[in-house]
């Protein structure tokens, strides 16, 4: 190879190393952001799912009688007026 080519190659070399110097960082950052945006995107259609249960919880809560009688038996234990209730052991 003569000492033109030679410089040319080496030239060259420099460039592309410059230039893979320069954007490896912004595509690293990318990568990054671009895996963020996936995980907060899969915590949106978490939270909207959640979301849309709670609402469908509090319209019961709001509407139905049967259910809000329901969810007092569960959590606060209690009971209709001569009902009798059956304590399972280890529950």
């Amino acid at each position: 190879m003569g000492a033109k080519k030679l410089t040319s190659l080496f030239i060259f070399l420099i460039i592309l190393i410059s230039v893979v110097i320069i954007f490896i960082p912004g595509y690293t950052k990318l990568l990054s952001l671009k895996n963020e945006n996936r995980n907060l995107a899969q915590q949106i259609k978490h939270l909207k799912r959640t979301n849309q249960g709670l609402e469908k919880e509090l319209n019961l809560l709001a509407e139905d009688k049967e259910y809000i009688e329901k969810i007092a038996r569960e959590k606060l234990g209690l009971t209709k007026e001569g009902e009798i209730i059956y304590k399972i052991e280890g529950e």
